[in-house]
């Protein structure tokens, strides 16, 4: 599945989608260091409008590279 490279700001990432979807649950994702592999650390629940969306980043994974599921197409970091 196609990701896009997003950053955390004040413990939440944010999202902008362009156009409406089908109802999904993105997921987010961060780089684990020590395996070197993508690992799911929370979703966006509930995006199907175009619009802004958010999500808390756990403590332990607010200095790993950050990652979401692009399934559609229509996300970009706000």
């Amino acid at each position: 599945m196609p990701n896009l490279a997003v950053t955390q700001s004040g413990g939440y990432v944010v999202i902008t989608t362009t156009a409406d979807t089908e109802p999904h649950n993105p997921r987010l994702l961060a780089l684990n260091p020590r395996t070197g592999a993508l690992v799911r650390i929370e979703s966006f629940r509930g995006v199907s409008s175009a619009g802004t969306y958010d999500t808390r980043v756990p403590s332990e994974w607010r200095t790993a590279d950050l990652f979401v599921d692009n399934a559609y197409g229509v996300i970009g970091a706000a």
